[in-house]
């Protein structure tokens, strides 16, 4: 009789690991659809707009004007974005420095024209109306 619960709950758990797993892939695509979406603004400058579709919490942490000098302050000496390609999206519950929460973490291999061997990553984060929207954004040399 032990024997049969047991496999039972571990059926039951095997199975509900493999759906959560799905789920959080699935969070994951979303997710980096989303940053697919906010990135271009970005590189055309769309510091504004950028900002306005963030997630409150990353419009809380700097305000509209701030973000913009730092964009540009950061993708200006970068030249113009040659190609993007996402080199993973990972799902998590905690981040440092951030309250717990949903977060996608996607990371781009990027090439700019002053900068061929770039990794851009944007944090998305879900926000109360369950939509994934940005809460950071860094760019670094691919060799750090």
């Amino acid at each position: 009789m032990h024997r049969t619960i047991f496999f039972i709950t571990v059926v039951s758990l095997t199975f509900y690991s493999t759906l959560s797993m799905a789920q959080h892939e699935e969070e994951a695509e979303q997710a980096q659809q989303v940053a697919k979406e906010w990135l271009p603004l970005v590189d055309k400058e769309q510091y504004s707009e950028s900002w306005d579709v963030a997630s409150p919490l990353f419009q809380q942490s700097v305000t509209q004007d701030q973000w913009a000098q730092a964009a540009k302050q950061v993708r200006d000496p970068l030249g113009a974005l040659q190609s993007r390609d996402v080199k993973k999206a990972e799902y998590t519950t905690s981040l440092p420095k951030a309250p717990e929460g949903e977060y996608v973490v996607v990371e781009y291999a990027s090439a700019f024209s002053n900068l061929e061997d770039a990794v851009e990553t944007v944090v998305m984060t879900k926000t109360e109306e369950d939509d994934w929207a940005t809460v950071g954004y860094f760019i670094r040399p691919a060799a750090q």
